[in-house]
């Protein structure tokens, strides 16, 4: 992941990601400017600049896909007070056979700890992942999918990942916006091998963003799609 980030509220920090034999962990380091320790970027990948962007809304992401690097941060929310999004996160590993780690605490300088979970499954020179986060409270904030291109079903687990049973969640409109964007995204990402990040999807309390890059940890590029809470507004 890049500097086109998603910094965390500081009363509702979060975190997501990923990092080669501990996925979820990297991103969880570059949620925004002050969040944690930085890790060097994946293979092929250019390193985030220095200087910490500015956090807009979800008003201010561009309309059409744009290199990560220049996607403006915003801060993610509580999707819900009280919504944990265990039992999608339950689906989603039973249904795709990845074994997720207990959680465990996240701690970034000047900032709320935070609940982080991930898992990941591995088949030859490709893989799956799934991570996500939660206040203190337990309380869920964001949500990752993320799958080599060239694996078996990706685009089924793309699907199914866009169906999280959020309050407010209009799955079959979200997976419609993926299935248009995903070609748009593969085009923009074709011109540079760059990261690029997609137009921000609404769907009640949260957002979705369809970014694609070149991985070096496994064979090929990979999607990622990232939930996370923007409010009502």
């Amino acid at each position: 992941m890049t500097a086109a980030t998603l910094a965390v509220l500081a009363s509702c920090s979060s975190s997501h990601g990923k990092e080669p034999h501990r996925p979820g962990v990297e991103a969880a380091t570059r949620l925004g400017p002050g969040e944690g320790p930085d890790l060097p970027p994946p293979a092929g990948t250019a390193a985030p600049s220095s200087a910490a962007p500015s956090v807009g809304s979800p008003a201010d992401w561009p309309t059409e896909p744009v290199a990560a690097a220049e996607a403006p941060t915003v801060r993610s929310q509580v999707i819900e007070p009280g919504y944990t999004g265990e039992s999608y996160l339950n689906h989603l590993a039973t249904t795709w056979g990845i074994t997720m780690k207990a959680r465990e605490k996240v701690d970034f300088p000047g900032r709320p700890t935070v609940w982080h979970a991930s898992g990941v499954k591995q088949d030859g020179n490709t893989a799956m992942w799934i991570a996500a986060a939660w206040t203190i409270d337990g309380d869920l904030t964001t949500w990752s999918c993320h799958v080599t291109a060239t694996a078996a079903k990706q685009a089924d687990f793309l699907h199914d990942c866009a169906g999280l049973d959020h309050p407010g969640a209009e799955p079959e409109s979200t997976k419609t916006w993926l299935d248009a964007m995903k070609p748009r995204v593969d085009t923009a990402f074709a011109a540079g091998r760059a990261p690029i990040d997609s137009p921000l999807h609404r769907s009640g309390p949260v957002a979705f963003i369809l970014q694609k890059g070149p991985d070096g940890t496994y064979s090929g590029d990979y999607y990622e799609l990232r939930t996370f809470g923007v409010g009502s507004s």
